[in-house]
């Protein structure tokens, strides 16, 4: 506010540019964290047996050290993964403990993505 009370120019032309440089990127970002948000139950599905999963599994499933065995079963049709984790795990849990993980940690996610997006919201109309 300085560059308006002093009307000077360059001033005005710095916050300016400042403004722009720092805000156009946040509204960006801010952008794909709502597109992200769509489409974070898709994403979790196809990657929950990838190792980088690992963490969500860990602290998703329950009990907690089925996360590497019962919980981490590939999305698949009923009988392709009942057949899976009897041969694999001689159990039939796989698929209750998988989907009720996965739901667990994407509501999770969400929430988190949702948060961090009102919070930008809320800086910008600051």
């Amino acid at each position: 506010m300085r560059g308006a009370h002093l009307v000077s120019l360059q001033l005005l032309l710095d916050y300016f540019w400042a403004s722009i440089v720092i805000i156009a990127p946040y509204i960006l970002v801010l952008f794909s964290c709502f597109n992200f948000y769509t489409s974070i139950a898709t994403i979790f599905k196809h990657q929950w047996t990838d190792n980088s999963f690992a963490g969500i599994r860990k602290n998703s499933c329950s009990p907690r050290d089925t996360a590497n065995t019962l919980c981490n079963v590939p999305y698949a049709p009923t009988d392709e993964i009942n057949q899976l984790c009897l041969s694999m795990y001689n159990s039939t849990d796989c698929q209750r403990i998988r989907d009720s993980a996965l739901a667990a940690s994407v509501e999770y996610s969400g929430q988190l993505i949702l948060a961090q997006s009102l919070a930008g919201v809320v800086i910008i109309l600051i």
